[in-house]
């Protein structure tokens, strides 16, 4: 089983909205694929607290219940727990190798790697927008989502290298 833990700043707009659609992509996929997904923040801001409503109706509007999530924040442990640690921009990136061990980095990846478009570099943080912009947020990571999905399904992640 591969374990993937999305990142975000505070855990509840972007990584549960990343845990939701991959849980529920991998619970609806007709190949078997080995991986579970969890999410939690680089902050304490919001520990506890359940994702962010506009999430919670972003996702519901595709079928995605994220109503018992509640949000964590990331720590070390987690650098030995999850094959991947998967950062929505350059700010969670940079905290993540503040929390975890540099022998563990290698597991820290950008969300937009998974992005079709090679120009994409992060994940906007629709936390300050409106309905559009989780609108917007949701179909974006479904798209960076399924294509992780498809590279799990194609190798194990330990045979996925990433710079």
């Amino acid at each position: 089983m591969k374990k993937i833990l999305f990142v975000c700043y505070g855990n509840i707009c972007r990584s549960p909205a990343a845990e939701g659609i991959f849980n529920h992509l991998v619970a609806n996929s007709d190949q078997l694929i080995l991986a579970a997904a969890d999410s939690a923040g680089t902050h304490d801001f919001h520990v506890g607290k359940h994702p962010d409503v506009r999430s919670v109706k972003a996702a519901a509007r595709m079928g995605i219940n994220l109503t018992d999530l509640r949000a964590s924040q990331v720590c070390a442990q987690d650098f030995h727990d999850y094959d991947w640690l998967v950062a929505m921009d350059q700010h969670n990136i940079e905290c993540l190798r503040e929390i975890g061990p540099q022998s563990q980095w290698h597991k820290i990846l950008p969300m937009a790697d998974f992005h079709p478009n090679p120009n994409y570099q992060f994940v906007p943080d629709p936390f300050r927008g409106d309905r559009d912009d989780f609108d917007l947020m949701f179909e974006s990571m479904w798209t960076m989502v399924g294509r992780m999905l498809e590279l799990l399904a194609e190798q194990p992640v330990a045979e996925i290298e990433y710079v």
